[in-house]
């Protein structure tokens, strides 16, 4: 059976709190009453807190197709009367 070292086991650690905190991202987003600024909010503290998610996560990824948002934001608007 393999025991890692103690820098691994602090690795392993961070890598479970990155995982942790993404997971909650995940969950506060898919919430009905959630808006495009609330999204943009998790995700510019994500990248301050974790910078490698930064290419993903920029107000200018190519991650969303526009299809997508534009019915995001018709949700958004319609959810507010």
């Amino acid at each position: 059976m393999y025991v890692p070292t103690y820098e691994e086991e602090q690795q392993i650690e961070m890598v479970i709190e990155q995982i942790n905190c993404s997971n909650s991202v995940t969950k506060e987003i898919q919430r009905d009453s959630v808006t495009i600024q609330d999204v943009r909010a998790l995700f510019d503290a994500n990248i301050e807190k974790y910078p490698l998610t930064k290419p993903r996560l920029r107000s200018d990824a190519n991650i969303v197709q526009v299809g997508q948002v534009k019915a995001s934001k018709f949700k958004n608007l319609s959810n507010r009367n």
